[in-house]
């Protein structure tokens, strides 16, 4: 009986090499943005060795030319080595293209500036900033960046369980990065008291609660390897206590996790880290609870 000869074709798809998807840092900027963006990302980037995609979305196919122009001056006045980065300049909304091109490559991190306006109720819902817009939809780290004073304090907000892993290891990367103390905040609600559901009265959680919280905590930084660390139960409202958190400390970076609700039930329960995006005055770092930091 005569072997079975290879297919021809299938041999020559064989020997081809794989194609490898690099990761990369995206800086989603536009060309009349401040340079704090592009600096950011840029750091992170080289940093971790990954490949920085500056990305810009523009509204008519007339403006790529000139978007790509202005963007290439700013990138070769302040990145040294620039060839190595690539310049992707998008129309179309800018929410979907920066997401298009998050999707087109294994996307560690994606860094932008902020919202430009205050958002109502309403508006969150029907028509939310970008930043906004984006948390809700990436399954990737999204830091939001502001100018504040560098101080080496990075305050953790975590739930307890599996959800404050990804916050846990992106808040220990950024120390390691740049050094500096992390904070590890977890919020405690305030509870009704027993018999008061018509005029509730609330109290504060029990002290066995917030100790083993505390220790629930410890244990999780402690096996990131991650000194020196702080570790803080607070009882109170979670966004508030944040941000109240972040300002008494006067840090520099908050790393919060979320969850990507959508529909009424973002409307309704609304979200903390949109809460934390909208009100603080420094760097926030959003991760997908549960995701892979």
């Amino acid at each position: 009986m005569c072997p079975i000869q290879p297919d021809p074709i299938q041999r020559e798809r064989s020997a081809r090499p794989r194609k490898t998807i690099q990761q990369v840092v995206i800086a989603a900027v536009a060309p009349e943005e401040h340079d704090d963006v592009l600096r950011i990302a840029w750091v992170r980037a080289s940093t971790f060795g990954l490949r920085l995609v500056v990305c810009a979305v523009v509204a008519d196919d007339g403006d790529v030319r000139s978007a790509r122009e202005m963007i290439e001056q700013r990138v070769n006045a302040l990145i040294p080595n620039a060839s190595h980065l690539e310049i992707d300049v998008r129309v179309g909304d800018r929410a979907e293209q920066l997401l298009e091109c998050a999707r087109t490559h294994d996307t560690v991190l994606l860094v932008m500036g902020p919202a430009s306006h205050r958002e109502g109720v309403l508006a969150r819902f029907f028509s939310p900033s970008l930043p906004t817009a984006l948390l809700r939809a990436a399954e990737f780290p999204i830091l939001v960046t502001r100018y504040s004073p560098p101080t080496g304090r990075i305050v953790a907000a975590v739930e307890l369980g599996e959800p404050m892993k990804p916050v846990l290891r992106a808040a220990a990367e950024e120390v390691r990065r740049a050094g500096g103390k992390l904070h590890v905040i977890h919020c405690v609600a305030p509870m009704p008291a027993p018999g008061t559901m018509e005029l509730p009265v609330l109290t504060t959680p029990s002290t066995e609660l917030i100790d083993a919280a505390r220790t629930e905590l410890t244990r999780a930084v402690a096996a990131m390897g991650v000194t020196p660390a702080e570790v803080k139960v607070e009882v109170g409202a979670a966004g508030q206590t944040i941000l109240q958190v972040a300002r008494e400390l006067s840090a520099d970076l908050i790393v919060v996790g979320t969850h990507g609700r959508s529909g009424p039930a973002r409307l309704l329960l609304g979200s903390i880290a949109e809460e934390v995006l909208r009100a603080t005055a420094c760097n926030v770092m959003v991760v997908r609870a549960g995701g892979d930091a």
